[in-house]
Parts: C-alpha cells; structure tokens; sequence
C-alpha cells in the first residue's frame, strides 16, 4: 500500500495539498475566501493531520508540530488551496479540461508504477488514506488540470540571450567557486573486522604523521606519494589531484586543504577511507565559472523567476480573503 506515496506526495507543493485534502470543504469555519469558493478551516486540519500521519508511518522519530512550526504549516497549506483555487479557476478562462479517457490513464500508469496491480490492493490503498474512490479521482483529475493549465499559461515564456547575460553578470557571487590545486598521500584505513584493527589504525596514523614530518622538511612530496600512497589512481603522477573546488570533496578535506597556502602540508586528516596528507599546489583562488558552463541553470532560473511574477499577478487579479490566522482551532 505505501508503494503509491512517493508518485502521490510530488514536490510541488499545492499538488500535495490536493491529495492530502480529503474534500471535507462544507464546515464552517472559513480560513479564506478565493474570488466564489470558500476555504475552511478545517480541510487545513485534515491536511495537517494527514501530513503528521503520513510523516510518522516514515519516519517513527517525527514528532508533531506545535507553535510556530504549526502555524507556518498551516500557512503553508492554506496558501497551496488558494493557489489551487486560482489555477482551477484560471482553467475555466484557459478553456483547460481533462478527459474521464486521461483520468483513466494516469490513474492506470499510477497504479503500474507503484505496484499496484489489483482492485483489492488498490481498496486497501484507499481504505489506508481514508478516501473514497471518487474523492481519489478527483484529486487526480484536479492535479492533471492543474499541471495542464500551467503548461498552457506559462507555454509563452521564454528568455534572451540579453537576459540570460544580465543575470549571470548580476549574479556573479552565485556562479563563482573557490578552487584549488592539490596533492594528496593516502593511507588507507585497514579492515574495521580485523584482528588487531585498532593497533594497525594507530600505527598507520604514526606512519602518516612521520610522512607529514618528512615533507614538512624538504622531502620531495612527488615521491614520497609514489612510496607512500595507496590511491593507485593519483599514486603515479606524485599524488596530484588536480583542481578541486569547495564542495567536490569530504567536509574534512575540504576544511584542511581550503586553510593551506601554496606549498603548505597538513596535518594527517582522517575520513572514512583512512589518513590524508594533503599539500597545497596553490592558493585558493575565487573562480567564476564560465556562462555557457551554467546557462542551463541561467536559464531555468529565470524561467523560473517569470513563471512566479505571472502567477503573482495572477493572484493579485483574483480577489482573496485570508480570515484565519492559523495560529489556533476556531469553534
């Protein structure tokens, strides 16, 4: 029966929303008013519990959100129903609809991909939410119209080289990297299972540190690393590993390496594989990294910039009510 979850609970937010929301949508008291429709207080509720439920059959550790944490997922929440008020709305003027033969076919893929291959499993599915099979069908019918009507209102935008240019220029810091030549000796770690693991661990910290001593003194780090090293894919060309940036490697080398200057050598750092003795071929130097590296990137965020300010003003046309505050249960 979980097997359905992670094609139900997608990434998009006001897409969660609709499933988790059990329709209830007839008792009173209103969160919010979108233009006709009515938002009430208690779909966020079941929402949130549904949340809460799901997050618990996950992950047993989850604990419950109360206070601030629970007022900002109510928000959350009410915010994704009026959205999904506006798109449902804004289908009708788009002329956007699903057909009961698409319903039926993503309803079929659904099932496929998840393992779901009979009526009885698919009760059961159901019988675990606490939905019916219509309410089912309409959540997914309201999913597809949405992601359709999206498709449609967004079909136009596109982007310039201009601004593809403008943005990469005005947004240096978030494309620039800080880069790094260096070279490394390993010791690798022995078998954690073996008899005596923790004596050869310590003695291959010793050995690591003897190394460091030896190089610190004007020994030729090359050929130390080709004595030394157990990395047979940098072991041959004196331990050089190139250019790395910020990030490419574990956190601990990373912090090691990124505090040497030119022709420093660390201290042994010790990870997961066993003890690095790391020297620097050059400062740290800032990089930015070339526009047609991450005009890609460019490109889906400004994409993703107008998408949102159309959608804004979308909103802004539709009249909204928000008469909740979120923070407590009305009666």
């Amino acid at each position: 029966m979980q097997n359905l979850r992670p094609v139900i609970l997608m990434s998009c937010l006001a897409v969660l929303l609709v499933l988790l929301s059990g329709g209830c949508g007839k008792k009173e008291p209103v969160a919010a008013k979108v233009g006709g429709k009515k938002i009430f207080v208690r779909e966020i509720e079941d929402m949130v519990q549904r949340y809460v439920a799901i997050s618990k059959k996950m992950n047993p550790a989850y604990t419950e959100p109360v206070g601030l944490k629970l007022e900002n997922m109510r928000k959350d929440f009410l915010n994704g129903l009026i959205d999904k008020a506006v798109i449902l709305d804004k289908a009708k003027g788009l002329g956007v609809s699903v057909s009961d033969d698409e319903l039926v076919v993503k309803i079929e893929e659904l099932k496929k991909a998840n393992g779901i291959l009979d009526e009885k499993a698919f009760s059961d599915y159901l019988k675990e939410q606490g939905i019916s099979e219509a309410v089912f069908k309409t959540n997914i019918r309201e999913i597809m119209l949405m992601e359709k009507t999206r498709d449609k209102f967004f079909s136009d935008i596109t982007v310039t080289d201009a601004e593809i240019q403008s943005f990469y220029a005005s947004h240096a810091e978030r494309y620039t990297r800080e880069i790094i030549q260096a070279a490394h000796i390993l010791f690798k770690v022995p078998d954690p299972s073996g008899a005596g693991a923790g004596e050869a661990l310590k003695r291959l910290g010793e050995q690591a540190a003897s190394v460091v001593k030896l190089a610190r003194s004007g020994r030729d780090f090359k050929a130390l690393a080709r004595q030394y090293s157990q990395d047979p894919g940098t072991r041959g060309n004196g331990g050089d590993i190139g250019t790395v940036a910020r990030g490419d490697m574990l956190p601990e080398l990373d912090n090691a390496l990124f505090s040497l200057k030119k022709d420093q050598i660390s201290e042994p750092v010790r990870t997961q594989y066993g003890f690095h003795v790391i020297k620097a071929l050059s400062d740290p130097r800032k990089e930015m990294k070339k526009i047609d590296d991450v005009k890609a990137d460019v490109t889906q965020a400004l994409i993703a910039d107008k998408r949102k300010a159309r959608f804004q003003s979308l909103r802004d046309n539709v009249k909204i009510e928000v008469l909740w505050d979120c923070k407590n249960v009305q009666k």
